[in-house]
């Protein structure tokens, strides 16, 4: 009886035990499920994130890219409209010769008037500058030789060094001679350079001067000489300076 009775507590035991046993198993497969979902959940959020960030990175790329192409290109743009170029025909005096070049603007059908003009500026643009050398050289030569500028003499060295420029010109040498083809409205841009011997010249000057009646006295051709090579040496100096300046 007593055992019968042990056996009875113990079924009505299990018969308690069961269903709590079995929801906790529930219990413990819902947590786990809920914790398979939640580290989805975790990990589809990090792949979300993951993929705007790359997405975030991939757009500041290209804008990035964008705005350094468009620097660049503002940039090349401003280098090109402070980029000079060189003149047709356009050439710095050197140590044996003095360069000039001009260019003209004329229709198609007028080559020769053109050619005709532009060599003229040419001449006239060489005869500036030389005139302006011989000039200093004068003063040189007075300063040196203790004449004075308003003197007879000074001023009859001058009026016959200019002609005897004038006459040197006459046979400056062509060097260069370029044209653009017609343009829309037929019209074209010839460029023509000259130059001349700085010895030439020199040479010219002191034997026209040491032979003039007027002057053969008093005239010192080799202090002219030396007076005249000092001018012409600084002005081979100063012709690329002046040109950068006329040009700026």
């Amino acid at each position: 009886m007593k055992k019968l009775f042990v056996l009875l507590v113990a079924a009505m035991a299990i018969m308690v035990c069961n269903p709590a046993m079995g929801q906790t198993r529930k219990d413990k497969k819902a947590a786990k499920k809920a914790e398979w979902e939640a580290e989805q959940k975790r990990k589809a959020e990090e792949e979300q994130l993951l993929h705007e960030l790359k997405m975030d990175s991939i757009r500041n790329a290209k804008k990035v890219q964008e705005e350094a192409a468009a620097k660049a290109e503002k940039q090349r743009q401003q280098e090109a409209s402070y980029n000079t170029y060189q003149v047709p025909c356009w050439q710095a005096d050197d140590e044996d010769y003095y360069y000039a070049s001009a260019s003209r603007r004329r229709g198609y059908n007028q080559q020769n008037t053109l050619a005709t003009a532009t060599l003229r500026a040419a001449n006239q643009q060489m005869q500036q500058k030389i005139m302006s050398a011989f000039k200093q050289v004068t003063r040189d030569y007075f300063d040196q030789m203790d004449i004075n500028e308003k003197s007879d003499e000074a001023m009859h060295i001058e009026s016959a060094g200019e002609r005897i420029v004038d006459t040197y010109l006459n046979d400056v040498m062509e060097y260069c001679r370029e044209q653009t083809r017609p343009d829309d409205e037929g019209m074209m841009i010839m460029y023509i350079g000259i130059k001349v011997s700085k010895k030439g010249l020199v040479d010219a000057l002191s034997r026209g001067l040491s032979q003039d009646q007027q002057l053969r006295l008093r005239f010192n051709e080799q202090k002219f000489r030396e007076d005249a090579w000092k001018v012409f040496e600084k002005d081979q100096r100063d012709a690329y300076d002046d040109f950068q300046k006329e040009n700026n």
